[in-house]
């Protein structure tokens, strides 16, 4: 997206560097209320339409997750019919991120080039994660 002025924003841009790592700035007029830097996790191709029941599952999973903004696509503004969720915040035991259908057709997805880490503290804490975020518990080696 280049430089401009969006509803959501009143000046930003969304950017790959030279390592094709996806970057967007943002105006925040209240900046010292926010993490700086906040990953974001686009859900596409064959997830698309899933980043609100992504979020559900996780307040569900962490006891002290925490939902923050979240704005929904209107009539019209996403090219693909399933993207829900524009815009929305997500707080993993403190962790921040922000959760987005993508509104357009491409195949964005997700792999294991990009992951995230619970810190577990015992056998039980691991084998509670595992259960819960495994797709495939029983196919998997743990």
């Amino acid at each position: 997206m280049p430089l401009d002025i969006y509803p959501f924003s009143p000046w930003y841009v969304w950017f790959e560097d030279r390592y094709g790592l996806s970057w967007q700035l943002i105006l925040d007029e209240d900046p010292l209320n926010t993490r700086r830097i906040r990953p974001c996790l686009l859900f596409g191709d064959g997830v698309l339409g899933k980043a609100e029941e992504f979020m559900c599952t996780c307040l569900e999973i962490f006891p002290s997750a925490k939902n923050g903004l979240v704005s929904y696509y209107g009539p019209g503004e996403a090219q693909a019919e399933n993207s829900k969720i524009k815009f929305a915040e997500l707080n993993l035991e403190g962790f921040p991120l922000v959760v987005m259908d993508h509104g357009y057709m491409d195949d964005f997805t997700f792999n294991e080039a990009f992951s995230l880490i619970v810190v577990c503290k015992n056998q039980e804490e691991i084998d509670y994660y595992w259960d819960k975020l495994s797709y495939v518990p029983e196919a998997e080696n743990c």
